[in-house]
């Protein structure tokens, strides 16, 4: 996407909104309507630390590859259901769209060297679920038995086993 194309004024008002989130209710940013051509004009009531700029300090076409943007994606990954987040990490990955296509690319073949262990781990997991999952089948039944022998109902013991009565029913054929 071309640099001269972007609407920086939308994602500003975004960042501002989430910079000043906390301050909101006791300020109140006045974005001008637009009329014509001319982009909006914000006027900001509230002097911003270095710690309370991070989204609007963000807005720029020259992020530094590695860290900066690594914490950049972990911070909207924690908002990015939001208000105002996807707008403005829209136009900060389009300002930055060769370098954040370079960060992807460096993940996925990070994914790639590591395959072999993550399916190892993968595989792990799943046989670990599946006995886990055999073990409380197992348990459930035994408790079903075991009330069915005590003279429960189906009724009793799909409520307290928390299954469908029918489910129940076939079990104990």
């Amino acid at each position: 996407m071309a640099e001269g194309r972007l609407q920086w004024h939308p994602a500003f008002s975004a960042a501002l909104h989430i910079e000043l989130e906390d301050d909101l209710n006791n300020l109140y940013i006045e974005e001008e309507h637009i009329l014509g051509e001319k982009p909006m004009q914000i006027l900001i009531t509230k002097e911003l630390s270095k710690k309370e700029n991070y989204w609007l300090q963000s807005l720029r076409n020259n992020l530094k590859a590695g860290t900066e943007v690594q914490e950049l994606l972990g911070r909207y990954e924690k908002k990015k259901h939001g208000a105002y987040y996807p707008e403005l990490m829209d136009l900060i990955v389009h300002a930055n769209w060769k370098l954040m296509k370079e960060e992807k690319e460096m993940c996925e073949a990070l994914r790639e060297l590591f395959a072999d262990e993550l399916k190892e781990s993968r595989e792990e997991g799943l046989e670990s679920g599946l006995k886990q999952g055999l073990q409380n089948g197992l348990e459930l039944a035994k408790n079903m038995f075991r009330m069915f022998r005590a003279g429960a109902s189906p009724e009793e013991i799909a409520e307290e086993c928390g299954l469908p009565v029918e489910q129940v029913r076939e079990m104990l054929e």
